[in-house]
């Protein structure tokens, strides 16, 4: 009885920033399977279907970072949401959400009901990047995860990637 008790007891963490790590990067012809392993202890990861503005919009991400003249590039072709500013009736401003996201790839994770007795998400997340070529010979892709209250995780790195001719 007493191993009974000891098993159950609730799973505890302390760290509210989701962690994540690297499972695998698999590319084919057509697209890229990246699967990460996904620990948050407050367990606030996911969207709901009614979260599809602003910061919400997205919470996973995959930024494509370029080998170019040997050398891994400085920049990835970042995720920018910028509000800009309009005059409307010449005194009305009216913020609007621009996105630019050339290269790189966003999801949405849901929220996953969880019906464990610990309030600590802990999951393996699958994303389909829908491509495989990115106009670079050589690349690596940068993942990283976004919770409910905007805590952004690690950034896991794949292993540089070699578009055969």
């Amino acid at each position: 009885m007493v191993l009974f008790l000891v098993s159950c007891k609730k799973e505890t963490c302390d760290e509210i920033v989701p962690a994540i790590s690297l499972i695998s990067a698999d590319r084919s012809a057509t697209n890229t399977i990246i699967k990460v392993q996904v620990r948050d202890c407050d367990g606030d990861i996911g969207l709901s279907d009614n979260d599809t503005a602003g910061r919400n919009k997205y919470n996973a991400f995959v930024d494509i970072r370029p080998f170019i003249n040997g050398n891994w590039a400085n920049e990835t072709a970042n995720y920018v949401d910028s509000s800009i500013i309009t005059a409307f009736n010449d005194s009305i401003f009216v913020p609007v959400d621009t996105i630019y996201d050339t290269l790189n790839f966003y999801y949405r994770i849901p929220i996953v009901e969880n019906n464990s007795i610990s309030d600590i998400y802990d999951a393996e997340v699958e994303l389909d990047v829908i491509a495989s070529d990115f106009g670079f010979d050589t690349f690596r892709m940068e993942v990283k995860i976004r919770d409910q209250a905007f805590n952004t995780s690690n950034t896991v790195v794949t292993e540089q990637m070699i578009v055969q001719p």
